[in-house]
């Protein structure tokens, strides 16, 4: 596979992982949390262990690879917006499964521009 091919498998997979950490923010308000900076922290951790499986399976490209970007993503949304409201959890899952919804979408872009010449 060409590392510049649209993956729509890893993409989704990012999404997934964006949702489901998204998840784990809106169980986390429930439960009163109030170190959210450990809860980046965990999934900073998630990350990297999803671009080792990635990594280890030669997924590519690498900027997607295991579906890391999607914890990476849920650790800054932390960092920017503690302490997570409810609402904070949900807006997050619901940009995480626009990013599935979209990914047919966006593969069709690429696909077009790949067509195109750089004589621009």
């Amino acid at each position: 596979m060409a590392s510049n091919q649209f993956n729509l498998k890893l993409v989704a997979f990012n999404g997934i992982s964006a949702a489901l950490a998204g998840v784990i923010m809106y169980l986390l308000t429930s439960s009163d949390t109030t170190n959210w900076t450990l809860v980046a922290g965990g999934f900073v951790g998630a990350s990297v262990v999803l671009f080792a499986i990635g990594y280890a399976l030669d997924q590519r490209p690498l900027s997607l690879t295991g579906g890391w970007l999607g914890s990476a993503m849920g650790a800054g949304y932390v960092v920017l917006f503690q302490p997570i409201q409810s609402g904070d959890a949900t807006t997050f899952i619901s940009a995480a499964v626009g990013m599935i919804v979209l990914a047919p979408i966006y593969q069709r872009f690429f696909e077009a521009g790949e067509g195109m010449s750089g004589d621009n």
